[in-house]
């Protein structure tokens, strides 16, 4: 374990055998909030890094933060969403650091990148309880066809969320636990192919999330929020050679 005060995004770490990274800490988002909690999340070999990601919102809350990370010096990452266009390279071992508003972004890269997505403390928008969390986000290669996934956290302040990012021409067949999912739909007509996200405040605590046509895959997060609490982890992941 590699512990330090300073912030150790960016640290590059290399083995000679097969290991799992995670990373985190007890933090609070921004550094001025009064709330601070502890995040974790297992993070990707770069190998695995992807050059499209759609990142939703954290529908309740009103904002959140990515973290984009490259591997590759000079990658040049374009970030947008429906008032904000933004391009910028990253040099190997910084990264890119971007407020998000309450609606999807798209990230593209020239070269693979890893992008991670940060909710803030309790007490920074008024628009519902939640502490951090932090998230991997699932490139568009990385998507599947069915997930299942568990909420199981014994609070009765907690809400349950699951965000779908999937292609509007087959968002009718999308399922959760043989259900359609109807709450809340954002478009994401400035991609290059005409995606939305939808999520879908969750009940009880074991899911199945799957559609109907089993050649259509998606990407899917599952967080949650209560009164200074948080978590959030992307449900799966689909790796395949791509050849980078």
């Amino acid at each position: 374990m590699l512990r330090h005060r300073s912030d150790l995004s960016g640290t590059i770490v290399k083995s000679s055998k097969p290991i799992s990274v995670y990373s985190g800490g007890e933090v609070n988002i921004p550094n001025s909030a009064v709330s601070a909690d502890s995040i974790l999340s297992q993070l990707l070999p770069v190998e695995h890094w992807d050059t499209k990601f759609i990142v939703p919102p954290l529908y309740p809350r009103s904002d959140s933060l990515i973290r984009i990370y490259a591997f590759i010096s000079n990658t040049s990452v374009t970030i947008r969403n429906a008032t904000h266009y933004k391009t910028q390279n990253i040099i190997n071992g910084k990264f890119l650091e971007e407020l998000l508003g309450n609606g999807p972004v798209v990230v593209n890269s020239s070269q693979p990148i890893s992008v991670v997505q940060y909710a803030f403390s309790e007490g920074h928008d008024s628009s519902s309880h939640g502490d951090p969390i932090m998230m991997v986000i699932p490139g568009i290669h990385q998507f599947s066809s069915d997930y299942l996934f568990s909420t199981k956290i014994d609070h009765n302040e907690m809400k349950h969320y699951v965000a779908v990012v999937i292609k509007n021409n087959s968002l009718s067949g999308l399922r959760l636990d043989g259900h359609l999912l109807v709450d809340k739909i954002f478009p994401v007509h400035f991609s290059e192919e005409d995606y939305v996200v939808v999520v879908q405040e969750l009940r009880g605590s074991f899911h199945k999330l799957t559609h109907n046509d089993h050649m259509v895959k998606f990407g899917a997060l599952v967080y949650g929020f209560g009164s200074f609490l948080g978590y959030g982890f992307p449900a799966g992941f689909e790796f395949t050679d791509r050849g980078t």
